[in-house]
């Protein structure tokens, strides 16, 4: 019997953006690994066809897109006005994780929010 085994993607499991109290997103170090966010310092959040929302990163500012910045060891986006536009109560109680997935074009990765009730 031949089997093909599954290689873990260990970055991939463990990709997220927290929403924070501020309006701040903090990316997990499994998101900066995943983004490069050591090279890519830019993104736009933006909805496909099926109005999943994506993100897009790039090196370089480009319209409506969001510079990461830096605190520490760790990255943040200042994503006030877009939580706003969506609805994300980010001063709640609850928190909210948005799980981030390749997609097959280079660059875009869709968003997935979970709620995680205290």
């Amino acid at each position: 019997m031949i089997i093909r085994f599954i290689k873990p993607d260990v970055t991939a499991n463990s990709a997220k953006l927290t929403v924070h109290k501020t309006g701040k997103l903090g990316l997990s170090k499994g998101a900066m690994e995943l983004l490069n966010t050591a090279k890519n310092r830019f993104v736009r959040f933006g909805f496909g066809e099926d109005d999943q929302l994506l993100m897009e990163v790039s090196h370089d500012a480009k319209e409506n897109s969001f510079p990461i910045g830096k605190a520490g060891d760790y990255d943040y986006i200042n994503a006030r006005t877009m939580l706003d536009e969506l609805g994300v109560d980010y001063m709640a109680k609850q928190t909210i994780i948005y799980d981030i997935k390749k997609t097959a074009e280079e660059g875009f990765f869709r968003l997935h929010q979970r709620v995680i009730k205290k």
